[in-house]
């Protein structure tokens, strides 16, 4: 029989500060948004601290192009093994830097498509396969 685990048994408390600008790039509406955050973990997890930017042009006023950096760094202060996390599936001590590039097509004024590719660029304690994401948007503005 296989325990399949639903969670690692920790608390998690992530403290997030975002800050964004729209911008103009020649003709070109754009937009640029940082981010900084501190997550307190739990039952000997490591704390963590998370930063990331985004950057997004438009074209054609149906079209956008974004790219995005997200860094995850452990703060090495948990008690758990960094690789094996006593056991558990959940692994402690993670850290990567993920690229991601990404596409949005507006189909009307408010429905659209959306396509993410993802990859980590370096990691430690992390399945670094790249992900693929399709998405239907509302925009509700």
């Amino acid at each position: 029989m296989a325990l399949l685990q639903s969670g690692d048994g920790e608390f998690n408390q992530l403290l997030q500060i975002d800050l964004g600008i729209p911008l103009n790039l020649i003709i070109f509406p754009a937009y640029g948004k940082t981010f900084v955050g501190y997550n307190s973990r739990s039952q000997g997890f490591s704390d963590e601290v998370h930063l990331g930017g985004e950057i997004g042009i438009k074209f054609f006023n149906k079209v956008w192009l974004t790219g995005r950096l997200n860094l995850l760094r452990s703060t090495k202060n948990g008690t758990l093994d960094a690789t094996t996390a006593n056991g558990s599936l959940f692994a402690n001590n993670i850290e990567y830097t993920n690229l991601d590039l990404g596409f949005a097509y507006y189909i009307n004024k408010k429905i659209g498509l959306s396509y993410d590719y993802g990859s980590a660029i370096n990691g430690r304690v992390i399945a670094a396969a790249p992900s693929h994401s399709v998405g239907l948007f509302i925009d509700i503005k």
